[in-house]
């Protein structure tokens, strides 16, 4: 059944209407104030940030994306999005309360190996090689492996993977956890000369929105 002119021009200008409105309710969004630190709620500032917050002069500058947690998720979130042409010019804020964030000293020379390591599979390697991290992780403490076995409760099945089975080198490799935070950092040293501005040594407790 095809719509008489009428009819169609009713379809049209109710479509129409509906647009109008979703753009107009698009465009009274505001962006969400968010409080650092240990400030209440109530000492956010008219612009949406914080005056003074954990020893941190926040002022009236905004941000395009704020990484809670500068561990190596945060880290390398933070990498990717300086180091990709289309979100490089964004401003990026790494919010973590741990000091050695700041003071960039999570290896020392000869220190004790860490505990908490993790496995590092061929695509996270690719990404890591992707945003420059990958360079720096190879001058520390690493170990690639080419086989596993995984044993189940009993002890009397398991399974074996090989690197070859797939054409591969390696299966992946070790690496310590902060041994990658440390490596993470100076790629955004590299690719940010203010990292200070970027790192906010604070703890997130609330979140507010308009």
């Amino acid at each position: 059944m095809t719509p008489t002119p009428a009819r169609a021009s009713a379809a049209t200008a109710h479509a129409l209407l509906c647009r109008t409105r979703c753009f107009a309710r698009a465009n009274r969004i505001r962006p969400t104030t968010r409080t650092f630190s240990g400030a209440p709620v109530g000492a956010v500032g008219p612009q949406g940030c914080a005056e003074k917050v954990g020893g941190v002069k926040v002022g009236d500058d905004e941000l395009d994306v704020a990484i809670v947690g500068g561990g190596m998720v945060g880290l390398a979130v933070a990498c990717a999005l300086s180091n990709m042409p289309l979100t490089k010019h964004l401003r990026v804020a790494v919010i973590d309360s741990n000091p050695a964030l700041k003071s960039r000293n999570y290896l020392k020379k000869d220190g004790v190996p860490d505990s908490r390591v993790s496995t590092v599979t061929p695509a996270t390697i690719s990404i890591f090689r992707d945003i420059g991290a990958w360079e720096h992780i190879l001058q520390q403490r690493h170990a690639f492996f080419g086989k596993m076995q995984v044993w189940d409760y009993t002890g009397l099945g398991y399974t074996r993977y090989s690197a070859r089975d797939v054409g591969k080198e390696y299966l992946g490799c070790v690496v310590e956890n902060k041994t990658l935070c440390s490596s993470l950092l100076l790629c955004l040293q590299e690719q940010k000369k203010d990292l200070e501005k970027m790192i906010y040594p604070a703890r997130l407790v609330s979140l507010a929105f308009p």
